[in-house]
C-alpha cells in the first residue's frame, strides 16, 4: 500500500476522541435488535477508541481508513473528497448460521470534521454478505452516501466547518 501511515491514521487511533453517533443512531438501534453481538462489538470499538485509541496494527481488521478508493471527486460537485473510515465487525448472533463465505459484515462509516478537533462523526451503517452480487458497487454507494452525510453536517454548522480531505493515489 503506497499510502503513508499519517494518511491512514485517524482520531480513532488516539485516546481522547469523542464520537457523535446521532446520524446513525436508528441504524445502531436496529442492529442491536437484529444482531446484538455485532452491535456490542461496534460499541466496544467506539468506547475503546475514545478511552485508549484503537491500535494502529488493527488497521484492516477492526477498522480501515481511509476508504473509498473507487469514489470519484466529481460526485461532490467541486467539494474536496472527504476522508472516510470504517469500523468493521462480522455477524455475531445470526438467527441461523450463514453458509461459509456468506456471513454479514457490518461497517460503521465515520468522518472527521475540522471543528471540533476531537470529534469522530458516525455517519452510516453499511453491510454486505460475502457472496453479494455487485458487493463492490453497493459498498461504494454506501461510502458516497456516508461522505455526503459528512459534507451536509459540516456545511450545516454555524459557522460552517470543513472536513478532513483525502486524495486517493492514482
Amino acid at each position: 500500500m503506497g499510502m503513508s501511515e499519517a494518511a491512514r491514521r485517524g482520531r480513532v487511533n488516539a485516546a481522547g476522541c469523542r464520537w457523535d453517533t446521532s446520524l446513525v443512531q436508528r441504524d445502531l438501534d436496529d442492529l442491536r435488535v437484529a444482531d446484538r453481538g455485532a452491535w456490542a462489538k461496534l460499541i466496544a470499538l467506539i468506547e475503546d477508541s475514545e478511552q485508549y485509541g484503537l491500535p494502529f496494527d488493527a488497521h484492516g481488521h477492526d477498522y480501515r481508513a481511509p476508504v473509498g478508493e473507487r469514489v470519484k471527486a466529481t460526485e461532490f460537485r467541486g467539494r474536496p473528497l472527504p476522508w472516510l473510515g470504517e469500523l468493521r465487525v462480522d455477524e455475531r448472533t445470526p438467527k441461523r448460521a450463514s453458509p461459509l463465505g456468506d456471513a454479514v459484515q457490518y461497517r460503521l462509516y465515520f468522518g472527521e470534521p475540522d471543528d471540533p478537533p476531537d470529534l469522530v462523526l458516525g455517519l452510516s451503517l453499511g453491510h454486505k454478505r460475502g457472496r453479494d452480487r455487485n458487493a463492490g458497487r453497493k459498498q461504494t454507494r454506501q461510502m458516497i452516501d456516508a461522505m455526503w452525510k459528512l459534507i451536509r453536517w459540516c456545511e450545516s454548522r454555524t459557522p460552517k466547518t470543513r472536513w478532513r480531505e483525502w486524495t486517493p493515489a492514482g
